[in-house]
Parts: structure tokens; sequence; C-alpha cells
């Protein structure tokens, strides 16, 4: 039976993979704060607030990985720029879909 020693496995994560992995969950507590914030602003409601949450989410890692696409190739892990992109990338999300599907839902009701 083989075993997996995990000092050597910790070794096989380099800085940047690290840096890439921390970002990721920055993005992910962004959008979770956008999606809250936003939620109680736009969606007055106060229907589907997972809904919300789940949009900023994804719009701050689209705007974060695309800040990271666009950005400088020297930087790794967190840095002001791509947390600023991921909160814009969250609001965004949340306005367009509110933008597109209002009408929808307040003929519904």
């Amino acid at each position: 039976m083989a075993t997996v020693d995990l000092t050597s496995f910790a070794m096989l994560i380099t800085d940047l993979q690290w840096g890439s992995v921390m970002s990721f969950v920055a993005w992910i507590m962004i959008g979770l704060v956008v999606g809250l914030m936003g939620s109680k602003i736009i969606n007055r409601a106060s229907h589907s607030l997972a809904r919300d949450v789940l949009l900023s989410i994804f719009g701050a890692i689209v705007g974060g990985f695309l800040s990271n696409l666009l950005g400088e190739q020297d930087t790794a892990g967190l840095d002001l720029y791509s947390l600023a992109v991921a909160a814009v990338g969250a609001a965004v999300f949340l306005i367009a879909y509110y933008g597109l599907f209002r009408r929808k839902f307040l003929s519904m009701r």
C-alpha cells in the first residue's frame, strides 16, 4: 500500500499556485459581500438572496480572472487591482441581471 508524504506534497505547490488559490478565495469573498450589499440595495422585495449572491460571486470570479489576464504578468497572488476589478465585476453582473430581467419579474407579481 502506497503512502503519501504530506511534506513532499506541500513542496509541489509553488508560491504562484498558492497566490492563485488565495486570489480565488478572495474573489469569492468579495462576491459574497457585494452580493449581500447589492441584494439589499437593488432587490428591495428581499426575494432570492441566494441568486443575488451567486451572481455576484460569479461576476467577481470572472472580473478577477480577466484582471489577471489583462494585468501585469509578474504579480502573483492578491493585488489591489484584481480585487477592485472583482468587486466591479460582481456589481456589474448583479446590475445587468436586474436590468435585463426586472420587467419579467414585475409582471409575474
